[in-house]
């Protein structure tokens, strides 16, 4: 699951371009620091508590040694610009699936 994949090679490259056809389409599992509390709480109530369970999916745009970054958003207006992106430390994935490319129609 932490290796680098096949995709890494044409995510990093400085000069490359999104391409809504070849970038991959990821669902993230992670686990996400919380602070469940504000004042004072009773220690049996301190070690009930857990890390958040979360999910995110997008475009995967960036797949290192330490970190991923995820997508969500395209603007298909010519441009090269993308929005609500996550930046996920690998230490905190605990699975990645890679989904099925859909042809993305233009509505504009």
């Amino acid at each position: 699951m932490f290796e680098i994949s096949a995709w890494s090679k044409y995510l990093t490259h400085p000069t490359m371009k999104f391409n809504l056809k070849t970038t991959p389409i990821v669902i993230v599992r992670w686990k996400d620091a919380t602070e469940p509390f504000s004042g004072w709480v009773e220690y049996k109530d301190i070690i009930k508590k857990t890390a958040a369970g979360c999910f995110s999916v997008g475009w995967l745009v960036k797949d290192d040694d330490e970190e991923m970054s995820l997508m969500a958003d395209w603007c298909d207006d010519g441009g090269q610009e993308g929005g609500r992106v996550a930046i996920i430390p690998k230490g905190m994935v605990k699975e990645v699936k890679y989904l099925k490319y859909h042809e993305a129609k233009r509505y504009n």
